[in-house]
């Protein structure tokens, strides 16, 4: 479904070193690798998705976040999502899961960077 955006999506798995800048750029996001369980996926939304939004645990369902943000249905129904299962790690311009961002203890990211197509004109 990144066909339509003309996106195209790079992960790069990298060792940690403590005390490293964690870069703050809307198009690249880094998640700590050792706590992705299962394969990720990025797709559109589900039924049961849900955030980690805070250390704690708590937990927010997408859907409430999606709907506090004022998304009409349309957008909601088009936001990519990089999810683990039900969770999701990352819903495009809008926030990451607490659950997944790197810490202290962290070993391994995972970058994970948005790649905007360019298109040439045949002439």
């Amino acid at each position: 479904f990144l066909e339509k955006t003309g996106e195209s999506i790079a992960f790069t798995k990298k060792s940690y070193k403590n005390k490293q800048k964690i870069p703050n750029s809307a198009y690249t996001k880094w998640f700590d690798y050792d706590k992705i369980n299962s394969p990720l996926k990025i797709r559109t939304r589900k039924p049961g998705d849900f955030f980690t939004v805070n250390k704690e645990g708590g937990r927010k369902k997408l859907k409430d976040d999606l709907i506090d943000r004022k998304m009409s249905r349309q957008q909601r129904d088009e936001l990519p999502l990089l999810a683990e299962g039900s969770h999701v790690l990352w819903a495009f311009d809008l926030r990451i899961s607490e659950a997944y961002k790197v810490t202290e203890d962290t070993k391994t990211i995972l970058e994970v960077t948005r790649i905007k197509e360019r298109h040439t004109k045949d002439e």
